[in-house]
């Protein structure tokens, strides 16, 4: 689960794929730096709580400041 304490204006979290990609796919968006094209993107603002399901890719986009809980 992540807390945004704190969020630049437009900062965001990714999590999970936008679509179903292959391992080839996934493997060649790595390479080439395109992998965040079949993320999903969220917008967050301060106060906001996500909760992220384990195994689901994920990262903190630039501008925030979060805390981070291990259930």
């Amino acid at each position: 689960m992540w807390y945004i304490v704190e969020c630049e204006e437009g900062a965001s979290l990714y999590y999970g794929f936008s679509k179903e990609i292959s391992k080839e796919e996934f493997v060649e968006r790595i390479e080439n730096q395109t992998l965040l094209e079949v993320l999903n993107r969220v917008e967050v603002q301060k106060g906001d709580v996500m909760f992220i399901e384990p195994g689901t890719i994920h990262a903190i986009g630039r501008g925030n400041v979060t805390y981070w809980v291990y259930a």
